[in-house]
């Protein structure tokens, strides 16, 4: 019997659950109905929960022609139009989960009383420090698989539990969000999976994860994927304070633009601290797109890597200004800041290295402190946000430091 706990159920940990709980009841690869599965997260979903009274996960799995261009590695045309409905090229399927097959806490107390054989990390990296320090006592009796975008998580989680072994993993080609009361929707490519990274430990959690129908595989350079994953997420803040749908802002030239520049500002950090993406075909892919090609296959790159179909998808960072909680900007646009501060540092120690316009990350120290003082309103009035800012205003503010007017 395997007993595995998900920590942080909200889109991502709901995911996972969800096919853990579904192939427990009803097992087709798993036909003995033997793991043990716990959901630990916040008050709000677990009264979610209780008055929807299921857990419902709708996948979405997008099989767009932008997957031919990335196996082939060539660009299409510009004459060349790509027509493709989304009843054509979206298949749809639910796992719907009644109350009282899941099994949900809020008291990390209990969590360690379940006594995991893994834990399975989906917190926000502002998180990380505070639970974990509650769970001290799971030190060398459990494996953490942190599923986390940030590549400091492990390391944070490290401080609190020396002894325990971590695996390393995180969402490739996949977009999971919350769409109604205990809704959620997986959007994925035909490549989206659990990406973990290669230690002795992961084949034995990847079998079990396939056995479950999550679709994993195993990368020797997670660390590599993380820092691309890190561009593509820079969206989310950008996002965020437009105020937007998803299908306005992906359609809106401008903030594509701010967009790339934080990419590009990503990049040229990225280079100065020797920070390099081996083989990774989809950084290569990305940057092409985004820089040296027609715009319509710029857009249609874009909504592949931000997995989006015509649809209306809020990110986290949307909720966390209308729930007045502190976002992960930090973990983003606040990471690019930090590296480029690094280059600073090294600089300033020697006198023949000059280096103040290659590391110039206006862009994305713009974005870290708009974001900032949204933040800082929220906490002042104890009111959520739900502004709107013109990418005119973003950029008056990065270039002049004049505060848009809604704040």
């Amino acid at each position: 019997m395997v007993a595995i706990a998900i920590l942080g159920c909200g889109n991502v940990g709901f995911y996972i659950a969800s096919h853990l709980i579904h192939n427990n009841h009803h097992a087709f690869n798993n036909p003995y109905n033997n793991n043990k599965i716990l959901c630990v997260g916040r008050q709000r979903l677990l009264d979610e929960l209780n008055l929807s009274k299921k857990l419902t996960l709708t996948k979405l799995n997008n099989f767009t022609d932008i997957d031919t261009v990335k196996e082939n590695n060539y660009l299409l045309k510009e004459n060349d139009e790509i027509e493709a409905e989304d009843e054509k090229d979206e298949y749809e399927e639910k796992i719907v989960i009644l109350r009282d097959e899941i099994f949900y806490e809020t008291d990390l107390k209990e969590l360690i009383k379940f006594n995991p054989d893994y834990v399975i990390v989906t917190l926000k990296s502002n998180q990380i420090s505070d639970v974990f320090n509650e769970l001290k006592d799971l030190d060398g009796k459990t494996t953490i698989v942190s599923i986390q975008n940030s590549f400091h998580n492990a390391e944070i989680i490290k401080q609190f539990l020396p002894n325990t072994t971590i695996i390393r993993g995180l969402l490739n080609d996949m977009t999971v969000t919350h769409d109604s009361s205990c809704h959620f929707i997986q959007q994925s490519s035909s490549s989206g999976s659990i990406v973990l990274e290669s230690i002795p430990e992961t084949l034995h959690f990847q079998k079990i994860l396939e056995q479950n129908e999550l679709p994993c595989v195993i990368s020797y350079d997670i660390e590599d994927l993380m820092y691309f994953k890190l561009l593509i997420n820079l969206n989310t803040s950008l996002f965020a304070l437009s105020g937007l749908s998803y299908v306005e802002y992906l359609q809106d030239n401008n903030f594509r633009e701010i967009y790339k520049k934080c990419i590009f500002e990503g990049l040229n950090v990225y280079r100065l601290n020797g920070i390099t993406f081996s083989e990774n075909l989809l950084m290569k892919n990305l940057v092409k797109c985004l820089g040296y090609v027609p715009e319509w296959v710029s857009n249609l790159a874009l909504e592949h890597f931000l997995i989006t179909k015509k649809r209306n998808l809020n990110s986290s960072m949307v909720y966390d200004f209308k729930s007045a909680r502190k976002t992960e900007v930090e973990f983003l646009q606040g990471e690019i800041v930090k590296l480029g501060e690094r280059i600073r540092s090294k600089d300033n120690q020697r006198e023949d290295v000059q280096h103040e316009k290659s590391v110039d990350v206006k862009y994305n120290r713009g974005i870290l402190n708009l974001i900032k003082i949204i933040e800082n309103h929220m906490t002042e009035s104890k009111k959520g946000w739900d502004g709107k800012i013109s990418e005119k205003e973003i950029l008056k503010y990065i270039e002049t430091g004049e505060v848009p007017n809604v704040l």
